[in-house]
């Protein structure tokens, strides 16, 4: 009997070890021309190939990848499919690399498809509008954007990346894109990148539905990005906005945060569209700006906007810590019936307001130099700048200046929030800062 148990425990213990040998490192490298089996960067795969193994890590080496890249794996539990870019200190294997295969950018001249879950597309380096892994560029898309993760797939990953697309058909054509249409999705971060030069909506998004606001539990998480001349600024005859939620579905736990919005036109640069129930939404942090004279890139009606067509649905939205700068119709506008729908430590720089907030409750906001019939008054806690509250504006250096009313004048809220745009804790004083960046007090 113990031997049969021993024996047992023994096959047990080998299927582990087999089960954990099956996960490999595999290499894609423009211009190799070993025998393309993965296995090292001699032999690496020359190209993108057709099929993937769960668990394992695919390096990319800089270089160009002309034509359509389609991630698509059957699933093994939660085990992921890794796609990171090689660089000088993280390549895998030494057999066969050099560094010059570490120099510049990863570049797909194509579309990126996902369609299986658990997977992880990493540029490994970049921030802002330089320095990403990866560049996908597509000067052609079909119906639905350059990167597109299927309908009802969950756990996607995409981080480091520049994303562009300078072309004006099809006109539906998205730099993400994921609308799960009768299913939902969740777990889907877009992070650390660069999205550009889109002539329709930069992002566009649909039924992504999470549990909490820990990262692993949001429905769609956007973090730490660029989000730079899309919705139709680069043609505004295709009106768009440059991140779309909706139609006909439901969102819970969407986080934004840490992003810049720049140089965008449409119908907001957040917008919630007709039929949807929109709960748990978390929009803070974000710098919100364009570089143009008053009304070059313009939003209408508002810069964040849920539409109330349809029996459409807002509760629970809070839009915390953020700065606008230089927006034509900065207001905030949710037109659909809810609770618990706030707005504060909102700082507002040189915009212009046709109207004023609406749908939430704004307290704590801060003013400066803003036109507009629409400017909000009287708002509880409401600071009006008697001098400029920020750095340099058109350097994008948003950072408080010493004397600002923004500072200590802001209210908390709940702790998983409370750092500033990059990462600085809240408070630095007795109180909150207003504005995405809390001010920095020298040390004696």
């Amino acid at each position: 009997m113990k031997k049969a148990t021993s024996g047992a425990f023994v096959f047990l213990f080998a299927a582990l070890f087999l089960g954990q040998t099956f996960a490999a490192d595999r290499y894609i490298r423009a211009g190799a021309t070993g025998s393309n089996n993965g296995n090292d960067w001699t032999n690496a795969f020359s190209a993108f190939p057709s099929s993937y193994a769960r668990g394992d890590t695919y390096y990319i080496a800089s270089g160009a990848y002309p034509g359509n890249v389609a991630v698509s794996s059957g699933e093994s539990g939660s085990a992921w499919i890794q796609f990171k870019k090689a660089t000088a200190t993280a390549h895998g294997t030494s057999a066969g690399w050099s560094d010059a295969y570490a120099k510049g950018p990863a570049v797909i001249n194509g579309n990126l498809r996902i369609n299986s879950p658990y997977v992880d597309f990493d540029g490994v380096t970049g921030s802002g509008n330089s320095g990403h892994g990866i560049r996908i560029s597509a000067d052609s898309c079909t119906q639905g954007g350059v990167i597109r993760v299927a309908s009802g797939i969950s756990h996607v990953h995409i981080r480091h990346v520049e994303v562009s697309a300078v072309f004006k058909s099809p006109s539906e054509c998205d730099l993400f894109y994921q609308n799960n249409v009768g299913r939902s999705a969740s777990d889907i971060h877009v992070s650390n990148s660069w999205l550009h030069d889109c002539s329709r909506n930069g992002v566009t998004i649909g039924n992504h539905q999470g549990t909490g606001w820990a990262d692993s539990d949001v429905g769609f998480l956007f973090e730490n990005n660029r989000l730079e001349k899309t919705g139709g600024s680069t043609d505004r005859d295709l009106h768009g906005q440059g991140v779309q939620a909706g139609y006909s579905s439901k969102q819970d736990y969407h986080v934004f945060r840490g992003n810049t919005f720049k140089d965008i036109v449409g119908s907001a640069i957040i917008t919630y569209l007709d039929k949807t129930v929109n709960n748990n939404i978390r929009i803070y942090n974000n710098v919100f700006t364009s570089s143009g004279k008053p009304g070059d890139y313009w939003v209408s009606p508002a810069v964040i906007w849920i539409h109330n067509e349809g029996g459409t649905i807002a509760n629970n939205v809070g839009i915390y810590n953020n700065t606008f700068h230089n927006i034509y119709r900065a207001q905030i506008q949710i037109w659909p019936k809810g609770s618990g729908n706030e707005s504060l430590n909102n700082l507002y720089v040189n915009n212009y307001f046709s109207a004023g907030n609406g749908g939430v409750a704004s307290r704590n906001n801060a003013y400066f130099a803003n036109t507009g019939g629409g400017v909000p008054r009287g708002e509880k806690g409401q600071q009006n700048e008697k001098a400029q509250p920020v750095t340099n504006a058109a350097a994008e250096d948003f950072t408080l200046v010493n004397g600002a009313r923004a500072i200590d004048s802001g209210m908390p809220v709940p702790s998983y929030f409370n750092t500033d745009i990059v990462g600085t804790p809240r408070p630095q004083g007795p109180s909150w800062d207003i504005g995405a960046y809390e001010f920095k007090r020298k040390v004696p």
